[in-house]
């Protein structure tokens, strides 16, 4: 070796002990001219470039250095450093993952990884999970994972994230405020209100704060406080379009005074699209309030295409043709002889919040809400698109095994029910597997009119997985096929299935329920009739419906839209 490569050498070194990335980075310049093969100093000047703020000449070093050494993981490290300080996060995912192949347990490229991801519009879970493993009592790696969790749609696991964070943080008030409004969601609203008091005694203006215990008022109907907590955030100009919407939710009676604030709201360019999608919706409500139905329309309809769902129709049809011919025959059944389940199924928006909600007041019946279980265990027996293809293959003690976990669990929510109401609209799809785990359950089928239904669907903004619904000639493909299927349920499971008509449980809701109860195994209770006085939290779209005395507002909803609903009924009529 040379006396210059040692001296240049020997200098970098000492330059890096004392952190002078600048004049280390020149001494090892100068070792690497002097010594072009020397691979190792190579990369070692390829790091020392980075620290030194010249990301572009790292990666020049350190991408010579690998391609002589590929197997060098620190030179590797680096270059992904460099590479997504210089915004190529696709390389620097790359890398990061090339290195964690070789090194599971490197922090820094779990990091650098996440930190790509996000970049990339990736969540990134698995690897913010693992970061939570190796870095157990870091607050902020939780909060990334709570927010990946979130972002996903899966409160749940958000919800233990944040609490994780708060354990070891508990000062933290974006984690607080987060937890509060995710307890919210939930429906824990008790715990939800003292987690955002104490932020509010902290930051007493917070517009999400504010809007969240504003939401508790409007879940508890004290509306006037509602209103009264997020009226100053109402001030000229309005920068909290959660307050606006909630604002345009809780005023339904005056649409000439909220829809000039939302068309103002609207014209800012800096909305994100989910912000503009919520307003349009909020905008089209109230404005078929005050009876400017073209305008509602076109307002649900911008709402909807700004949400640019995907949904196969086609695809669609041809699994609900597979569930029909794999169940044409008798089927394997478990031995669980259990009639606490019962099956609420339907179209969104048909009524199935309704009828839960007047069968929770029953006292020997409990609701137990939207359930994913039945989805769940499908999930557990194949892809959730073709389990129905090895149903037959399972054996009695397998669907047992799983009918008696699944009723434990319904036991634990109705606490010593006789009945247990799970009213997941789109357990229809299930009904060969539900016949199969629970042969003495009961399925009651809410039936409302296709207009209508379809319609209400329309103009909700419902969750992501229900894509269907923000298209209409979707939404009649869609009840085609719900309607295709449902008819061949009752024509060959040997289980009970019931049609309930929404326009029946509204005009006669006494007749109608004394029905539902007999075929439930119960006696008729007349606070059935009164679901508007129960306490209970119904978390979904129809929550303020059924906060009221039932009524027959909804019946013909429709008729003012039919010259927009071509589409739709042109699916519904089989012409397109």
């Amino acid at each position: 070796m040379s006396a210059e490569f040692m001296t240049a050498l020997s200098l970098g070194r000492q330059h890096l002990r004392h952190e002078r990335w600048s004049e280390a980075s020149t001494e090892l310049l100068r070792a690497v001219e002097s010594r072009p093969e020397a691979w190792a100093v190579r990369g070692l000047l390829g790091g020392t470039l980075l620290k030194a703020g010249r990301p572009h000449d790292a990666i020049r070093e350190l991408t010579r250095t690998l391609s002589e050494q590929p197997d060098d993981l620190p030179a590797r490290l680096h270059l992904g450093m460099a590479l997504l300080n210089t915004g190529q996060n696709a390389g620097c995912e790359a890398a990061m993952r090339a290195v964690l192949a070789k090194r599971p347990d490197e922090i820094v490229a779990w990091r650098y990884l996440i930190a790509a991801c996000h970049r990339l519009g990736q969540l990134a879970i698995q690897a913010r999970t693992r970061l939570t493993e190796l870095v157990p009592e870091e607050p902020d790696a939780w909060a990334g994972l709570g927010a990946a969790w979130l972002a996903k749609g899966a409160p749940q696991p958000a919800i233990t994230c944040f609490r994780r964070v708060l354990a070891l943080q508990p000062n933290d008030l974006t984690s607080k405020a987060q937890l509060g409004l995710l307890l919210l969601d939930v429906g824990a609203l008790d715990e939800s209100e003292v987690l955002l008091q104490a932020v509010r005694a902290e930051v007493p203006m917070s517009s999400s704060v504010l809007v969240g215990l504003a939401r508790i008022r409007h879940w508890n109907r004290e509306w006037d406080k509602a209103k009264a907590m997020i009226a100053p955030l109402l001030v000229p100009p309005v920068s909290s379009m959660a307050a606006l919407a909630l604002w345009a939710e809780l005023n339904p009676d005056q649409p000439e005074a909220v829809i000039p604030l939302l068309v103002s709201a609207l014209e800012q360019s800096d909305l994100t699209d989910s912000t503009r999608c919520l307003l349009l919706h909020r905008l089209g409500d109230l404005r078929d309030a005050a009876g400017s139905h073209d305008a509602a329309f076109a307002a649900w309809r911008s709402a909807n295409d700004l949400r640019n769902l995907s949904f196969d129709p086609v695809g669609h049809d041809r699994a609900i043709d597979a569930l029909i011919d794999g169940y044409r025959g008798p089927q394997v059944r478990s031995q669980c002889d259990s009639e606490v389940p019962v099956f609420i199924v339907g179209m969104p928006r048909s009524g199935t919040s309704l009828l839960e909600q007047m069968l929770d007041r029953h006292p020997e019946i409990v609701g137990a809400g939207e359930l994913e279980s039945i989805r769940q265990i499908a999930q557990q027996l194949s892809k959730p698109s073709d389990y129905y293809l090895r149903l037959e293959q399972i054996a009695a003690p397998q669907l047992t095994k799983l009918s008696r976990a699944h009723l434990a669990h319904l036991q634990t929510l109705g606490g010593g029910a006789r009945r247990v109401v799970d009213k997941m609209p789109n357990n229809f799809l299930h009904l060969g597997l539900i016949s199969q785990l629970f042969p003495r359950a009961r399925v009651l089928h809410l039936v409302r009119d296709p207009s209508d239904t379809c319609l209400s669907c329309f103009r909700q903004r419902l969750g992501a997985g229900l894509s269907h619904t923000t298209k209409l000639e979707w939404l009649g493909a869609y009840f085609k096929s719900y309607a295709r299927l449902m008819e061949h349920w009752e024509a060959v499971l040997p289980i009970t299935i019931q049609r309930v008509h929404y326009a029946d449980l509204v005009r006669e809701p006494e007749t109608t329920l004394r029905s539902v109860c007999t075929m439930l195994g119960v006696e008729f209770d007349a606070r059935c009739l009164t679901p508007h006085l129960s306490k209970r939290l119904v978390k979904t779209a129809s929550r303020i419906q059924v906060q009221q005395p039932p009524h027959t507002h909804a019946i013909g909803r429709a008729a003012p839209y039919m010259e927009h609903l071509t589409e739709l009924h042109r699916m519904l009529n089989g012409e397109a």
